[in-house]
């Protein structure tokens, strides 16, 4: 009877070993990847010269913000169905350009330890957004999870850059639930002073 009972602990213990063993090696492939957009995203760290669209979907509004950085000088323009609003770097209520990078959260200064828990529990798998091949990255460090809906990045896997972000879903006054994202459109180098001056007549 004994030898049965150690058999079955040591078919137990023999079964979590390989689940743990499988678990390990698939974050450790995660973590991979995640280290491999890192290094990507590098080589735009200190750019002065960058254009970045940003498309927000929520329900049937949209709004898109262009951002134009050159130098020391930045102009956003925000465009709804209202209105067009411009705002520079001057103006005191002046929506402030971030460095593309700052839209991840895979640059911080993770320990390879703090990286492994923040991949262990993170579903990554390959998409394509507006023809770009991509990492979907779920529930990403273990804060990612929307009440309702789904909450994911989509990182383009050539550049490491944000492509899509997925912040799960909105309710209009009658309970209908819609998506809401965000799509992002990235240019470097392409920023002339030109595109830094406001419009004078504006409709």
């Amino acid at each position: 009877m004994k030898k049965k009972v150690l058999i079955c602990l040591w078919m137990i213990v023999l079964v979590l070993v390989v689940l743990v063993g499988v678990f390990v090696s698939k974050t450790v492939k995660k973590m991979k990847i995640v280290e491999d957009i890192e290094s990507k995203m590098e080589q735009y760290v200190g750019s002065d010269n960058y254009y970045i669209k940003t498309i927000s979907h929520s329900g049937n509004r949209i709004t898109v913000l262009e951002d134009y950085v050159k130098g020391d000088k930045e102009l956003s323009k925000m465009t709804t169905e209202e209105e067009i609003i411009y705002y520079d770097n001057e103006d005191e209520e002046a929506v402030h350009v971030v460095p593309v990078w700052e839209y991840h959260f895979f640059g911080e200064n993770y320990s390879r330890w703090d990286l492994f828990w923040a991949v262990a529990f993170s579903p990554i798998k390959e998409v394509e957004v507006n023809g770009i091949e991509c990492y979907r990255i779920d529930n990403y460090n273990g804060v990612m999870k929307a009440a309702e809906g789904e909450y994911y990045y989509c990182v383009a896997k050539d550049t490491g850059l944000l492509m899509k972000t997925m912040l799960g879903d909105g309710r209009e006054a009658d309970g209908t639930r819609f998506p809401v994202y965000n799509e992002f459109e990235v240019k470097f180098d392409c920023v002339t002073d030109e595109d830094l001056v406001i419009p004078e007549n504006l409709e």
